[in-house]
């Protein structure tokens, strides 16, 4: 210290004193420069403008002593060293003087131990602001930290937490004292392991890597790392897995179920156009057509959930689209359920396929009846959420546990009784909105009913109009159609049908047999009504090399895989998904002939 100038405040009112301690530090070798004050108001006004290392003070003056001087020193929370130097202090005062705050006492008959109790109280207080910095810089660290940092006792209490931790279970670093975080595991566990954790307010669950050490003190160290995030992204993946597998089982039997029911229903509707629909064998025939078109729309809900199904997007009204639904809701709800709607987003477009919008609309208000078996109120809304379109339904019913949310839009997956549901419902609706770029949260408790919120993006663009179905008797003698059809039963349909309007039907089973019949057909071509899917060459294949010979000739393709055309090149005309119903068949045929 003897390098430095240490700038000194002295407390004494002996001028002569005050002297004497300048010449005794410089003999020692301690550079100082010294201020002497010895009034309580140029003391208190010393402290508060000087830039001070000591203050060293007399411990007996006129009018003010120096505990007084140490009772000043102590109010303005200073910390640097305060030493007293005194004649005749007694051990019992010296003790007291320590106690209020003094680092040291000096008695004047042995003044021989001042600079080394000055060069020891600047080297302790050195020490000091060291330690406070270091344990700041600590302290920093640690709440900045990017992990979660705690320290709990053995019940799981915290007793530190950091501002990580707190922003990790949603609440203030206040909200964690005294917090029980976790029951603590008997023994800890080696490393890190996941589990989920709430904080001290509730409602926020978390997952969590955390990893516990013990401490010397008995406490336990832990460090939280917040992984609801990767948890989310890890049950997405699994998620978009278990579609995948469900999308190659639906692809894989839809094209030859679709095909099954396009026989059914075909011939069945051939049958219905013989006979007296009032009659016995013509109900009959009507419950036919029904079961075979349940199955339909089973199969169309797989292929969906397995995002395999044909969508065509449009720009639509969202309050249009729930408009148009109401009645047949209403009729679904029966009378125990009420049925409340608001519709205020504006704008309310989006971008999505009419059908879907109906199916997700559909789904979540049968799932809110079914959640309400006493009956109770399902409300729809549209709003506007940033700048996107909101469809939320909400229901009064019997809600759903954590376990259950986790779950639900899983494909099959089901609460209710064996042959009550499909648990297919709400897989459709989560297919639907992945598929649209639409987001959905899901909020329910148990017993607290249930609200799904969706929310697409806007739809840019004028709104499509409705589509106008011709059907008007046209002339088709004159039109001649090739049908490539590799089953059979689904040929002999469309042949029967197209043959019934008066048109000119040429078949084939397959497109080599295809590209034969159309080489030794002299006359017209005018529409190829192809399957995409055939032994050899598939369906766009082979209209392109009709089109080749017969540039003028229309196409229609059909599928039971329920998926659009992958290369923008295949596509036809009009596409038809299987089952094929007679009246969308001939409509679709007027429509591409322009008859």
């Amino acid at each position: 210290m003897s390098e430095q100038t240490v700038r000194i405040l002295l407390v004494e009112d002996d001028v002569h004193d005050a002297e004497l301690l300048q010449l005794l530090l410089e003999n020692e070798g301690l550079r100082a420069d010294l201020e002497r004050v010895d009034q309580k108001e140029s003391f208190h006004q010393a402290l508060l403008h000087g830039n001070w290392d000591l203050i060293l003070s007399d411990y007996n003056m006129p009018g003010f002593s120096g505990l007084e001087a140490l009772r000043i020193y102590r109010q303005m929370g200073l910390e640097i060293p305060f030493l007293l130097v005194s004649g005749t202090i007694g051990e019992e005062a010296a003790v007291a003087c320590l106690k209020a705050g003094a680092h040291d006492y000096v008695m004047k008959r042995n003044l021989k131990r001042l600079v080394p109790a000055i060069r020891r109280a600047l080297q302790d207080y050195a020490d000091r602001s060291a330690h406070r910095l270091m344990q700041k810089r600590y302290e920093q660290i640690v709440q900045k930290a990017s992990e979660g940092i705690c320290l709990m006792n053995g019940l799981g209490e915290l007793q530190f937490g950091n501002e990580r931790l707190a922003q990790i279970l949603g609440c203030s670093l206040e909200d964690l004292q005294g917090f029980r975080l976790l029951a603590l595991p008997d023994p800890l566990p080696d490393g890190p392991c996941l589990m989920q954790l709430s904080g001290p307010l509730g409602g926020k669950v978390i997952w969590a890597s955390l990893s516990l050490a013990p401490l010397s003190d008995g406490l336990i160290l832990g460090m939280v790392t917040d992984m609801t995030f990767t948890k989310h992204l890890e049950m997405q993946l699994q998620q978009a897995q278990k579609m995948e597998a469900v999308g190659r089982l639906a692809g894989g039997i839809a094209h030859d179920f679709n095909n099954l029911l396009s026989t059914i229903i075909g011939f069945t509707e051939i049958a219905q156009e013989e006979l007296a629909p009032e009659g016995e064998v013509g109900s009959c025939f009507q419950e036919v057509l029904r079961a075979a078109r349940r199955g339909a729309a089973l199969t169309r809900q797989l292929l969906i959930v397995g995002r395999r199904q044909a969508a065509t997007p449009e720009v639509m009204s969202a309050n249009h689209g729930v408009e148009e639904l109401l009645q047949m809701l209403r009729r679904l709800l029966g009378p125990d359920v009420e049925l409340e709607v608001h519709c205020t987003a504006c704008p309310d477009t989006i971008l999505l396929d009419r059908t879907h919008f109906a199916q997700v609309l559909m789904n979540l208000v049968i799932n809110a009846r079914d959640a309400m078996p006493t009956g109770g109120v399902i409300r729809i809304s549209t709003d506007n959420e940033r700048e996107r379109v909101r469809l939320t339904v909400s229901d009064q019913g019997v809600g759903m546990s954590e376990e259950v949310k986790a779950s639900v839009f899983e494909p099959f997956f089901t609460t209710k009784e064996a042959g009550k549901g499909t648990g297919l419902g709400l897989s459709t609706v989560y297919s639907i909105v992945q598929q649209s770029g639409a987001t959905m949260v899901l909020d329910s408790k148990p017993g607290e009913g249930a609200t799904f919120a969706i929310s697409w993006p806007p739809g840019e663009g004028p709104v499509a109009s409705e589509r106008v179905v011709r059907t008007t008797t046209s002339q088709s003698q004159n039109r001649t159609i090739l049908v490539a059809e590799d089953s059979q039963p689904v040929r002999q349909v469309f042949v029967a049908l197209l043959e019934r309007q008066g048109y000119t039907v040429l078949q084939a089973a397959d497109a080599g047999e295809a590209l034969l019949v159309e080489k030794g057909h002299q006359g017209n071509l005018d529409l190829l009504l192809s399957d995409v899917m055939m032994p050899g060459l598939k369906g766009p294949e082979l209209a392109r090399l009709l089109r080749v010979r017969r540039p003028d000739m229309r196409v229609i393709l059909t599928s039971g895989f329920g998926s659009a055309l992958d290369d923008p090149e295949d596509q036809a005309d009009s596409f038809l998904e299987k089952p094929v119903e007679a009246q969308r068949l001939l409509e679709s045929v007027r429509e591409v002939l322009g008859v």
